[in-house]
């Protein structure tokens, strides 16, 4: 059952980033969605929404899936019609994995509901123009190798710049997201993570890291001017700076035509053909190409 509710899921995702792709760029998109009823004031899911303009005066378009292996038939549109109305939606879109009847076609004009066909394609099946053997991806990849920390002394400079340098050195598992540290002044906690989430904030750390070389090591020092204390054992100790010790390397992934996803999508009046490249290192990436009937090519990545 949570096999079959992932791959619905990712039925929903797929309609979503497609219908995204067809639209302007700024559109809103939220899958799914909760809408308030203008009939009963309570809240309805949609399968995805795309908002264009301001909140308050913004064209609501809503998405509505269904992924089964019959042949859909009017009472779903019935259905749609009326939620259509009542979420106040300028357009609404349903999208069958299984196609429409006859009279589906006919009744969603009336209605105002938009049809769409969502098919798998066979390789053989994709026009030329996507006709693509392989993608190959490269992802930023970053490890923290030691943390290096610095008492503070009013009596020498405190100034470190490797995390070799510093008075001792956390152990290895001591967990990044923990808040080991405290601005005394302010009362403010913080963590490994937020300094190393200040440093792309100031800097881009992959700079000068290449592909297909060896890891790059960079040490990142955070001094404090203001006292900063962290516990230590029994008892807090007076920290002057922190020093990270990073690793950066460039990492590939290459993705076979074998393994992409063929989609045709389709209306009454027209057809796009799409290939997916998705990542297994890093789900969620994607580099989409799509191809309408007079052959025009879009690629994008998300």
């Amino acid at each position: 059952m949570a096999h079959e509710a992932e791959e619905w899921r990712q039925f929903e995702k797929l309609v979503a980033r497609i219908e995204q792709d067809l639209r302007p760029v700024g559109v809103i998109v939220k899958s799914p969605d909760r809408l308030r009823c203008r009939v009963t004031g309570k809240l309805r899911e949609v399968d995805a929404s795309f908002r264009q303009g301001k909140e308050e005066d913004s064209h609501l378009s809503i998405v509505e899936c269904r992924r089964r292996s019959k042949v859909q038939d009017v009472t779903w549109i019935e259905q749609l019609a009326t939620k259509k109305t009542s979420l106040g939606a300028d357009r609404l879109i349903a999208v069958s994995s299984s196609g429409f009847s006859k009279d589906c076609w006919t009744l969603a004009e009336h209605h105002g509901v938009e049809l769409r066909e969502l098919t798998e394609l066979k390789p053989k099946d994709v026009c030329k123009t996507l006709a693509i053997d392989l993608v190959l991806f490269w992802f930023r990849r970053c490890a923290l190798h030691s943390v290096g920390i610095n008492k503070r002394r009013f009596d020498a400079s405190d100034a470190v710049t490797s995390a070799q340098e510093c008075d001792f050195m956390l152990l290895k598992d001591w967990d990044p997201a923990e808040k080991t540290f405290r601005n005394i002044e302010e009362d403010h906690r913080f963590s490994l993570n937020d300094l190393w989430l200040q440093l792309q904030d100031a800097t881009d750390p992959f700079v000068g890291v290449n592909k297909n070389e060896s890891p790059v090591v960079r040490n990142a020092s955070f001094p404090f001017e203001r006292d900063v204390e962290m516990k230590v054992g029994e008892g807090t100790v007076s920290v002057s700076a922190v020093v990270l010790e990073l690793m950066f390397w460039l990492e590939a992934e290459w993705v076979s035509a074998i393994d992409a996803v063929r989609l045709q999508y389709k209306n009454q009046t027209g057809k796009i053909e799409r290939v997916e490249f998705g990542t297994k290192s890093q789900p969620g990436r994607w580099l989409h190409l799509q191809s309408d009937e007079a052959g025009a090519l879009s690629v994008s990545v998300k």
